[in-house]
Order: structure tokens, then C-alpha cells, then sequence
């Protein structure tokens, strides 16, 4: 079966399905939304339902019924931000000041955090050791009142550089070394 509009094929089926040839306008009813819902493999379950939304007040929507009712994977909106969702939970954010995460951010071995425009700072773990690596200029970290390195557990005070004040080293969590106003201790 073909329809055609002034002489030019629009519509036709095959045995695959359908196809269509053109633009799709698909329009909501006056106040509501218009949508397009895909089943796979005769949608008798729902891991395989999926729907794209277009709402009324301006964002549009890839969701899907994996958990019974729909919920959302992508959400975006018209001129504005974009966000991603693991189980109808947001956990990233497009906004015109950046990029906003929900939760943790997990890199897996060797992925790094690199920042600058030659990714001149780089955060990341090589599977034994923690690393910070500062390619250019100096790396410098501020404080209000104080920096303190610990153990890994957080058991053991390792060194306190305080504002205005001391800077102490410990050994087995017992300090050793302080800095004073009139020298060191």
C-alpha cells in the first residue's frame, strides 16, 4: 500500500513495517501531550516500552516502563538544560554555568580528571596509588583554618598546617614536630 500527496509518495507499507517520507507532525490534543511510544517484540513486558514526550510546558522526554510506570532517562528543555536519569534519579545537569552531577562520580583505574586546556592538572588512581599531577605552575590549595592529612581510615593524624598558627608533624598518630611564634618545638 502507498498514499501519496500531489503525485509524491508520503506513506507506504512493507514487510518490515511501515515508512514514511517527509516531516511527522505529531500533535497533541489542545493542553496535552504529544507522544511517540515504541514497543519491541510485541511489548508484552515492560523492559522493552519506551516513549518520547512532548510536554506543554516546554521539555521533552525519552522514558521508559522497565519499573511498571514510566519514568525518565533523558529530560531536555527548550532552550535550556538537559538532564540524565538511572532509575527516574537525576544524576546529570546541563546548566548555563556548567555541568552539575548527582552522587558520586566514579572513574574506573587510569581514567582520569583532567582540567585545563593541556589537562595540565590530573586526578586519578593507578590502581595501587592516588595521584595528583600538576604539570605546569604550582599547585596550590587554600584553607580557612586549617589542612590536616590523615590515614586512609581516618584513625591517624599524619600533619595540621593551621592558619595563623602552627604546623604540626606526627608520628604514630603523636605529634613530633610544631611550629611557634618563637621557633619550633
Amino acid at each position: 500500500f502507498e498514499a501519496h500527496y500531489d503525485n509524491v509518495k508520503k506513506f507506504e507499507t512493507t514487510a518490515d513495517g511501515i515508512k514514511s517520507y517527509g516531516t511527522n507532525l505529531i500533535r497533541g490534543a489542545e493542553g496535552g501531550t504529544a507522544q511517540i511510544r515504541l514497543e519491541a517484540d510485541e511489548g508484552d513486558d515492560n523492559a522493552d516500552k519506551w516513549r518520547l514526550v512532548a510536554n506543554t510546558d516546554g521539555t521533552f522526554g525519552l522514558q521508559n516502563m522497565a519499573s511498571g510506570s514510566y519514568e525518565n532517562s533523558i529530560k531536555a528543555t527548550g532552550d535550556g538544560n538537559v538532564e540524565l536519569y538511572y532509575n527516574n534519579s537525576k544524576k546529570l545537569e546541563t546548566s548555563d554555568s556548567g555541568l552539575k552531577w548527582y552522587d558520586d562520580l566514579n572513574c574506573d583505574d587510569l581514567d582520569k580528571i583532567r582540567l585545563g586546556n593541556s589537562q595540565d592538572l590530573q586526578i586519578y588512581h593507578d590502581g595501587t596509588d592516588s595521584r595528583i599531577h600538576n604539570s605546569t605552575g604550582r599547585l596550590v590549595t587554600r584553607t580557612a583554618t586549617e589542612a590536616s592529612w590523615f590515614s586512609s581510615d581516618g584513625s591517624e593524624t599524619l600533619a595540621k598546617f593551621k592558619v595563623d598558627n602552627a604546623v604540626e608533624l606526627y608520628y604514630d598518630n603523636v605529634k613530633k614536630f610544631e611550629t611557634t611564634s618563637a621557633g619550633v618545638t
